[in-house]
């Protein structure tokens, strides 16, 4: 998800600034990013699993604010 986003952007960021420091032109650096990006994504598409569906088994939890939440608790605190 996010992380792996992020981990794979610095690694990409950090591999183009290196070899720009070592004298790569940045149009290269460009196609090489799109390659490795276009590399990735065919290799997330292969390997990525469907997330579970919803079986009608399990009861579906009710969703509450968290503002909610915290006003029933609030009176549990006073009581402490």
């Amino acid at each position: 998800g996010t992380t792996t986003a992020i981990v794979l952007a610095n690694a990409l960021i950090q591999g183009g600034v290196e070899a720009n420091e070592r004298g790569a032109k940045s149009v290269d650096l460009c196609k090489g990013i799109d390659l490795a990006v276009a590399a990735v994504v065919a290799t997330m598409r292969q390997s990525h699993r469907a997330a579970p569906r919803y079986s009608g088994s399990m009861k579906p939890r009710r969703r509450t604010s968290i503002r909610t939440s915290c006003a029933n608790a609030w009176p549990s605190f006073l009581a402490a």
